[in-house]
């Protein structure tokens, strides 16, 4: 394969035009965004971006090489704060989409009702929850409601969570449909919003494919309502359960048991409760001269300027990445604009939007050994570990078609690599790099007891391994 310098974004939450994330934010008052820039065409910039996030974007290089192949990465990494040194928490509007077809019976259905009963009891006045099931048809167990309002409004819930029964088919579509219904009108500002779905099997009625299921979750992500997906047991399709966080913006869990789910959803009440950055949006805008080739691990539209990338809400921290691949024409000797990368977002405490904009660029040269000396180390780091996350994915669909012995070759070969570049490099970095390599080698060591790939042993591995790989990508 050839090596190629990427252009690696680690990010937060980087954001749209204004007149696009308009659309993108809850209704509500509009406001100028608070707005701050830097960069003056260096190749690596930071800037905190409402005193919530700090935006630090990076080149591959300081240097490219005249007349040559003009590949570049740029690593913009976002840290989110405290929102000012607040740690006030934000309300929270949760819908639980629980999949309560006949193969959910028994012990995954009545864990799932005894996380839901959890989730509830750890929700603060203020807060609200809709609930859903789905089978063969769609019921709304619960509309959202304030549990801690008092009255009725508690046994209610917790009444509607014992009513679930597992019975029928899979109609995940009109599950996840149904919940967008719910909270998209209620969008408000300085809400946080989200729709955590629980599957354990093969979307099989009505709409059933991530092209007819993705636009769902991004046309909710859209309206700043977030989508976290959960995979119970080894019969459901990861492929699409990452799918939907990815366009929903939100994450993805692999749960081998379902007494897993109770620790779960309380992980993403408190990541959504602190939240400081709501509808975080990304937005690269090449220079003349330079094109976005691709975006790794994430899902991203294509627009006039550049490419957009959604990345939805941010707690306090919590750091985000996202690995895009510039292609450049470098002709003349000297400075050269490389791309521009906006971040814009909601802070969701002080309820305004704020943006972020930093200015990249780089020096045409025709001496090789300035483009060595120039390469940014962390952003060396972060490029390992999306090959990393890469290699671990090939790897696992080789596996799952019966190519056991290229499965671990491919994952033996790129260890030893990543290995032997962390030992090069060394510091924080390369333990990084050493880090991803470890990776890949668990990985290859769980084959080499030639589990089945159709075997609960060589399942688990594909689910678990896929959910590391995305992990290693985010």
């Amino acid at each position: 394969m050839k090596h190629r310098t990427w252009v690696i974004l680690a990010i937060g939450g980087l954001l749209t035009a204004w007149a696009c994330m308009a659309a993108f934010l809850p209704a509500g008052p509009r406001k100028t965004p608070a707005v701050v820039s830097a960069g003056g065409g260096s190749s690596r910039v930071q800037l905190s971006v409402g005193d919530v996030v700090t935006l630090t974007a990076a080149l591959g290089s300081s240097h490219v090489l005249a007349g040559g192949p003009g590949d570049l990465a740029l690593d913009v990494a976002l840290e989110a704060g405290e929102a000012g040194g607040s740690t006030e928490r934000v309300p929270v509007d949760v819908a639980l989409v629980i999949d309560r077809s006949g193969s959910m019976a028994g012990e995954k259905i009545q864990a799932a009702r005894a996380a839901a009963h959890r989730l509830v009891g750890l929700l603060r006045p203020g807060d609200r929850v809709a609930l859903v099931s789905y089978a063969s048809d769609v019921t709304v167990q619960v509309g959202l409601i304030d549990p801690g309002a008092g009255g009725s409004a508690t046994a209610m819930v917790h009444g509607a969570i014992d009513g679930m029964m597992a019975e029928g088919s899979t109609f995940l579509d009109g599950g996840l449909s149904r919940a967008a219904e719910l909270l998209g009108p209620a969008a408000q500002r300085g809400r946080a919003q989200r729709i955590v779905l629980i599957s354990d099997g093969e979307a099989n009625v009505g709409r059933t494919t991530s092209a007819d299921l993705d636009p769902i979750a991004r046309t909710a992500a859209e309206r700043g309502v977030t989508l976290s997906t959960i995979g119970v047991g080894l019969a459901f399709n990861e492929r699409l359960m990452m799918g939907l966080a990815d366009a929903g913006a939100g994450n993805y869990y692999y749960l081998r048991e379902g007494s897993e789910l109770a620790l779960t959803f309380t992980r993403e009440l408190e990541h959504l409760s602190r939240t400081v950055a709501r509808a975080a949006v990304i937005e690269i805008t090449p220079a003349a001269g330079t094109r976005v080739v691709d975006v790794s691990g994430h899902m991203f539209e294509r627009t006039a300027t550049g490419v957009t990338i959604r990345v939805g809400d941010l707690p306090a921290r919590s750091s985000r990445k996202v690995l895009v691949r510039l292609a450049m024409d470098p002709a003349a000797i000297g400075p050269m604009p490389a791309a521009a990368v906006t971040l814009r977002f909601e802070d969701a405490r002080a309820r305004r939007v704020v943006e972020g904009r930093a200015d990249l660029g780089v020096t045409v040269t025709d001496r090789v050994a300035e483009v060595e000396r120039g390469r940014d180390r962390e952003v060396m780091a972060a490029l390992a570990e999306v090959e990393a996350s890469e290699g671990m994915a090939t790897a696992m669909s080789a596996f799952e078609s019966g190519d056991t012995g290229g499965a671990r070759q491919g994952l033996a070969g790129r260890a030893a690599a990543l290995a032997a570049q962390a030992a090069a490099l060394g510091g924080v970095e390369g333990e990084r790099i050493q880090r991803a390599a470890e990776s890949l080698s668990g990985a290859g060591a769980a084959l080499a007891d030639s589990p089945a790939a159709a075997s609960p042993a060589g399942l688990d591995l594909i689910k678990r391994s896929r959910a590391q790989a995305r992990e290693l990508a985010h």
